[in-house]
């Protein structure tokens, strides 16, 4: 299971499960701990029933010969009828203990997730619904009655769902009931007759889910993974009305394989029908998984952007596989190393769709959705004593070092005495208290009494007004100490320091302070807002970077309508599209504040003295956010006409472009029209000078993190520029090891305030980190 999981997470999965290496099969793993179905000891020959036959294989008896009976679950060769031992004998119940057992077969699925830093709720366990164990285990205790049959399952299964659930993993409820059921167990029905079936499975599903929050369950809808010719299977426009019904936000469907591939028309009309709610995610199928083709990631962007269109959000789109790449370990469709390629693609093709979101009506490419991280703080806690402390201490910063270079952590080491914790404390607060350049961890090694120091000083931290501090987090071994504020974050990290582990300690350290730090842009893309551009308004500000967002702010507020239309599908600027992950602003809070505009003010908020992007964007999310009614992104200006207060906007909707659509044109009337775009500042400006060529060295743009790979240590060089860009580089470049740093200018004089904050922090430190300036 770890290797699986360690495989999923290498290949780029985001959502993970332990490939079924727990169980040979999903259905009679679950069967096994209900009482009344005719499975494992016990079982008899009046047990036996046949397993359901596709329909669409009758009409093919040559290419159904290819199969022996049996693929995994269903019969494929009707003149070879699978069979197994599970009809239902008697009123199903689960079994006495039945929830410890499957949460002792869901301990290396766990174990293997925190072995890997992962936590539960980006990994899933599959079960079947209620109405799926009907179509695979006959009744022959209810008469007949479907719904009191489905029913009854719906409670025996629903102390296994709570019990999954209860370890924080998503339920993946596995429902082919809701659609391979009409062409399997109820060929005989008509499609209303079936939908009367359906209609109970729903209702037997929700019974066994009303204790679960519907935002820790997937719901997965297919036809069948079977390579058959699926002529039979019933459309999906007769499944959403059945799904829409479900407790669940994933909604997982097939959406890859040839016969259904179109039936993303089906999805945009269930939308319109109110069959998906505006707190749901979609979860299509964009890979076969019954196919040895593997699909290009150009063809998975594709399918993939069919979807953002048809929901406006591709916050509301996830990609997956149709369906398992097998039903049971004993049922292959294809091998592993064609699933591992399938899986590749399936990141590719989810990135590149990504990008072309992130990119589109921009005037450069973006580098990446997500900022790398910065650097961060680790103070030291140990007893002055110890010389064991001492030893794990060097390791500690040892391995600190290896995992990050690239975001060299400082490190600062507070020796504690005998003394009294109080006094320790102080000290330690003082000393720390005018760190606020960094995130800081606080990290004690050692005895009890190393802990209560540096939990109080995280409390004296968190309760210090005199400065805007940055997060920081708190880590301890001890199962005694709370939280230490609610500024400071705590994180349990079990007997890590005890054992001496320090290498899981690096490894916690790294992982929770690098997420301190950095930001994912695909936060700051707003979907389709559902209305439409409207006709009038008193003001239409054009461009949602940070002017524009404030000046909409500024005008609602005053109590005047507003549009605000922003060509890139993101709002954030020049902030989301040159910023480095290294950019801070170039002036003081005092010149650069906007949290009067935000809806968290008085509450966390990131603006603070020379914000760093990842702060800035966090802000600019937010305010974005309050704005959302009057945001129109992806909408094209092409003409404003007009004067004195008497104003005509021309624009073109480009989020309603779709292969059946070429968008909307509209004209705004207004009153006033705000100009926040990229006029002033303009484009960066490539350097083109001779020998440029023929230079071995390397060369980049300093902007949208072109330099965020580069090894800076030991290198000499030149940065052309003296502008916000050129300091912050000159900045980047230093701290990141350069041996020296020229900066060439055209002009005299320092362009950027940040300059003069930059020369005097590199001063030396005084004991309070204090300079001279």
């Amino acid at each position: 299971v770890e290797d699986v999981v360690s495989q999923q997470i290498t290949t780029g999965l985001d959502i993970i499960n332990d490939g079924e290496w727990s169980r040979d099969n999903y259905i009679a793993d679950l069967l096994s701990r209900i009482d009344g179905i005719g499975i494992g000891e016990g079982a008899t020959p009046s047990c036996l029933c046949d397993m359901p036959c596709a329909s669409d294989m009758y009409d093919v008896p040559t290419y159904a010969q290819r199969f022996t009976g049996g693929n995994g679950l269903i019969t494929l060769n009707p003149s070879r009828v699978a069979r197994a031992d599970t009809a239902c004998m008697a009123v199903p119940t689960y079994k006495a203990g039945g929830a410890a057992e499957i949460k002792e077969s869901l301990d290396p699925l766990l174990a293997a997730l925190a072995a890997k830093g992962r936590a539960p709720e980006h990994s899933f366990w599959s079960v079947p619904s209620p109405g799926t164990i009907a179509i695979f285990c006959e009744d022959r205790c209810f008469g007949g009655d479907h719904a009191a049959y489905v029913r009854a399952l719906g409670f025996a299964v629903q102390k296994e769902y709570e019990a999954i659930a209860s370890t924080g993993l998503l339920l993946q409820v596995d429902c082919p009931d809701l659609a391979m059921g009409r062409h399997t167990r109820h060929a005989n029905l008509t499609d209303e007759e079936f939908s009367v079936v359906a209609g109970a499975n729903v209702d037997a599903l929700n019974l066994a889910l009303a204790n679960i929050p519907s935002e820790q369950v997937r719901l997965h809808v297919c036809w069948g993974n079977y390579a058959g010719p699926h002529h039979c299977d019933i459309a999906a426009g007769s499944v959403w009305p059945s799904v829409a019904r479900v407790n669940a936000k994933y909604l997982l469907i097939e959406a890859a394989n040839p016969r259904h591939s179109h039936e993303v028309a089906a999805f945009e009309d269930a939308i319109k029908a109110g069959h998906f709610h505006s707190s749901q995610v979609i979860v299509p199928g964009v890979i076969d998984t019954t196919a040895a083709r593997v699909e290009h990631p150009s063809v998975i962007a594709d399918r993939l952007l069919r979807f953002v269109h048809a929901v406006g959000n591709p916050a509301r789109v996830i990609a997956a596989t149709d369906c398992g790449f097998a039903s049971t370990a004993r049922s292959v469709a294809i091998t592993a190393d064609l699933g591992w390629k399938k899986l590749e693609s399936l990141v590719l093709g989810a990135k590149l769709a990504t990008k072309m979101i992130l990119d589109a009506n921009a005037p450069v490419p973006m580098a990446a959705p997500e900022l790398l991280s910065t650097p961060f703080r680790v103070a030291i806690f140990l007893d002055d004593t110890d010389a064991v402390a001492d030893a794990m201490v060097e390791e500690l910063m040892s391995q600190l070092a290896a995992m990050s270079p690239s975001i060299a952590p400082a490190v600062d080491v507070v020796r504690c005495t005998h003394a009294a914790v109080v006094a320790q404390a102080g000290a330690a607060f003082e000393a720390l208290r005018w760190a606020v350049d960094f995130p800081m961890a606080i990290v004690p090694i050692g005895s009890s009494s190393v802990t209560q120091v540096a939990a109080a000083v995280s409390r004296r931290l968190a309760e210090d007004r005199t400065v805007s501090r940055r997060s920081g987090v708190f880590f301890t071994t001890s199962t005694v100490l709370g939280r230490a504020d609610t500024a400071i974050q705590t994180c349990h990290l079990g007997d890590l320091g005890a054992c001496g582990k320090m290498s899981e300690l690096a490894v916690a350290v790294v992982s929770v302070m690098s997420s301190c730090n950095t930001y994912d842009k695909r936060a700051l893309v707003h979907g389709r807002n559902e209305k439409l551009l409207p006709r009038s308004v008193d003001v239409v500000v054009v461009g949602a970077g940070l002017l524009g967002m404030m000046s909409a702010a500024r005008l609602t507020k005053a109590g005047y309508s507003v549009a605000l239309v922003e060509k890139r599908s993101l709002v954030g600027g020049i902030w989301s599209l040159f910023a480095n992950t290294t950019s801070q602003v170039n002036s003081s809070e005092g010149g650069y504040c906007f949290k009067e505009f935000l809806p968290i003010f008085n509450q966390e908020v990131h603006n603070r003295d020379h914000s760093t992007s990842a702060e800035v964007l966090r802000d600019l999310a937010a305010l974005g956010e309050s704005l959302r009614e009057h945001i129109y992104t992806q909408v094209h200006v092409t003409r404003i006409l007009g004067s004195n207060g008497d104003y005509a906007v021309v624009a073109d909707d480009l989020s309603r472009l779709g292969a059946l659509s070429t968008g909307s044109s509209a004209v705004i009337q207004c009153k006033g029209v705000v100009l926040a775009i990229n006029d002033r500042v303009g484009m960066p400006r490539s350097l083109k000078c001779p020998g440029m060529d023929v230079f071995q060295g390397q060369m980049a743009d300093g902007t949208a993190d072109a330099v965020s790979k580069f090894d800076w240590k030991g290198k000499h060089v030149v940065i052309f520029g003296m502008g916000a860009f050129a300091v912050e580089n000159t900045r980047t470049a230093l701290e990141a090891g350069a041996a020296h740093v020229t900066v060439v200018a055209r002009r005299l004089g320092t362009v950027c305030p940040k300059m003069i904050d930059y020369l005097n922090f590199v001063k030396p430190w005084d004991e309070n980190y204090r300079h001279d300036a």
